[in-house]
């Protein structure tokens, strides 16, 4: 959008340039053509003159005008020459003036497709980030939360990065804890907790997890995501499949405290069973997020 405003402002000084160049070169234009009518005139008249006096057989008089109209002639073909060039100026300038108009109406286009695109990309992330924030709060916890100074701690839905293609896995499986608070360290939270008269809220913090057991050849879904915080709890003990019929030949293996996800959302426990769905990736907040991470990486390329 810079660019294009620059070169509109480019475009408009140049232009005022052209038109002086073009109100000058038209002025040359129409003195010319008045001294080639003077000129022509004069010569019409010493002309008819000449044509007389040659009647007349007054040779001394014929032989001065003669003189006198050569010059003349002379002065004729000069003003036409010049009128030529200004003509020909006239009718770089009009090209000239197509072209520009041809370049303005383009840069005003592309102007006006950049601001429209910019309007659309803003209105776009605010409803996203609308969205988002509804997704991971809680009207209900909220005045608490405030209360704690914890109304702007980040919530676990916003930090993740996850797989292409796995998303639905992983919400599925984290359930209401994506919207888990981040905080330091919960130890602090036991007293004011007591005041929390209504809602539901979980917290995470920033210790460290051990690792949970592995399964040759099979993914862990932790390995998909990439967090700040340590998801080993709830993610460490799911297995990736890559399809329905490879979960239920997993299923046999599975130990109690272990379960398997497929990418749409398919978890099995060893003895259970869980779907998730989602109308639209909007209702996804880890693709929400992505989505709103990268409308803020390309807004300001449009600005």
């Amino acid at each position: 959008l810079e660019v294009a405003e620059s070169e509109m402002q480019t475009w408009q000084a140049d232009w005022d340039a052209f038109q002086s160049s073009s109100a000058e070169t038209s002025k040359q234009h129409e003195v010319a053509k008045a001294t080639i009518s003077h000129l022509k005139s004069q010569q019409q008249d010493l002309t008819s003159r000449l044509q007389h006096l040659e009647g007349s057989q007054n040779l001394t008089q014929v032989q001065e005008l003669a003189t006198e109209l050569e010059p003349l002639g002379l002065s004729v073909q000069s003003a036409k020459d010049e009128l030529a060039e200004v003509q020909s100026q006239l009718d770089a300038l009009s090209k000239s003036i197509n072209d520009q108009r041809d370049l303005n109406q383009h840069t005003r286009q592309e102007l006006n497709r950049a601001q429209q695109e910019l309007h659309q990309h803003e209105a776009r992330l605010t409803s996203l980030e609308t969205m988002q924030q509804a997704a991971l709060s809680d009207t209900v916890t909220e005045d608490w939360l405030k209360q704690q100074n914890l109304e702007h701690a980040q919530r676990l839905g916003g930090d993740l990065k996850v797989d292409d293609g796995w998303e639905l896995a992983v919400e599925t499986v984290l359930g209401p804890q994506i919207e888990a608070v981040c905080v330091e360290s919960t130890l602090a939270l036991h007293a004011p907790l007591s005041s929390l008269s209504q809602g539901k809220l979980t917290f995470i913090d920033s210790s460290a997890v051990c690792m949970t057991e592995t399964q040759a050849g099979v993914a862990l879904l932790i390995d998909k995501v990439r967090s700040s915080w340590a998801l080993d709890a709830w993610l460490g003990g799911v297995f990736c499949a890559e399809s329905w019929d490879h979960a239920l030949s997993l299923q046999s293996t599975l130990k109690a405290n272990q379960s398997v996800i497929t990418r749409d959302g398919l978890w099995l426990g060893p003895n259970w069973l869980r779907v998730a769905k989602t109308a639209t990736s909007e209702d996804s907040i880890i693709l929400r997020k992505h989505q709103i991470d990268e409308l803020q990486q390309s807004l300001p390329l449009l600005q």
